[in-house]
């Protein structure tokens, strides 16, 4: 549970309230292994602002999330950096609560933007099966 994450009904007044955050990517447990074993980790912070209202019993957030990812190539195994910068807009029924807890609903958000298949470039050659040259960065030396 992150405090900034927490939004209290109480706190937004009637034009609304914006909220900057920096978030540390473990705090929401984003730290996952894909298939392939290699690991999807941030560089940094997560930069989010967001936007929040109440109209009638409904708590609407409208969002701005920045992060970087660090992946492996699924072709060539070279590591690479992938920055990402997502809007979206959670809405939440308040009708019964004080408050609501967005991070979960944020985390969801951020893992649906995770590759399947990450590149490090949309034409990356891989890996030579015979040889292993990255073919990269140099020729293959196999007769073909």
């Amino acid at each position: 549970m992150i405090d900034g994450l927490i939004i209290n009904r109480d706190s937004i007044p009637s034009e609304g309230l914006r909220r900057v955050l920096e978030l540390d990517p473990v705090d929401l447990d984003l730290k996952i292994d894909n298939l392939s074993g290699s690991a999807i980790n941030f560089s940094g912070l997560l930069k989010l602002d967001m936007d929040i209202k109440i109209a009638a019993n409904e708590l609407i957030i409208r969002f701005k999330i920045e992060y970087t990812l660090k992946l492996i190539c699924s072709r060539c195994l070279d590591e690479f950096k992938l920055i990402f910068d997502k809007s979206s807009i959670l809405n939440y029924n308040i009708q019964n609560s004080d408050s609501a807890d967005i991070s979960e609903s944020l985390r969801e958000e951020i893992i649906l933007d995770y590759p399947q298949k990450p590149l490090c470039k949309e034409d990356c050659a891989g890996i030579c099966l015979t040889c292993k040259v990255n073919l990269n960065r140099e020729d293959c030396k196999c007769s073909k």
